[in-house]
């Protein structure tokens, strides 16, 4: 049976806990991913005909010049579009996490698992060792998100508060 609050008939808004260390270190190493997403833009900008050359010499050995220089400039307009992308995905997880989202943070750990696997698929091809390198720091930051998300104090905080056991049947006359 509801019972109305004392001194009004508004139900009091209930307060969410202070958010934890650990969570907030969490959206600290995702805020810094987004800064690394916009600096990586660069760094594969310049790299591009580098990687544009492994990739595709490595299953057509036959290119033109004219041909990897045209696939380099399609890797740039790529490059720009996915690091934008990815440093609008690092804030907005972060901005979730800390807003409670528990989804936010499954959402950003599936995501670090694919960004593992694609990481590994990147060491196959012959680039540059400053994309490799930059790759490696940006997954360990995803790395260190990871963990402080998976804390103690941020479970607790992420996770919904388990919801009151149904009331009792009443009595049957």
């Amino acid at each position: 049976m509801y019972q109305p609050y004392p001194g009004g008939t508004q139900i009091p808004e209930v307060r969410r806990p202070a958010t934890p260390p650990s969570l907030q270190k969490a959206a600290r190493f995702m805020y810094t991913g987004a800064f690394l997403s916009i600096i990586g833009i660069a760094v594969n900008i310049t790299a591009a005909h580098t990687t544009a050359r492994s990739i595709l010499t490595h299953d057509h050995k036959s290119l033109t010049a004219t041909q990897i220089n045209q696939a380099a400039a399609g890797l740039r307009v790529l490059d720009v579009i996915v690091g934008l992308i990815a440093a609008g995905v690092w804030l907005w997880l972060a901005r979730c996490c800390l807003a409670g989202r528990n989804w936010a943070r499954i959402t950003g750990t599936v995501f670090f698992g694919l960004s593992t696997i694609e990481n590994l698929d990147l060491f196959a091809f012959k680039m540059s060792v400053l994309v490799h390198l930059f790759g490696l720091l940006v997954w360990l930051v995803g790395l260190g998100a990871v963990i402080f998300l998976w804390r103690r104090e941020s479970t607790g905080y992420l996770k919904p508060s388990p919801a009151a056991p149904p009331p009792a049947p009443a009595p049957a006359p």
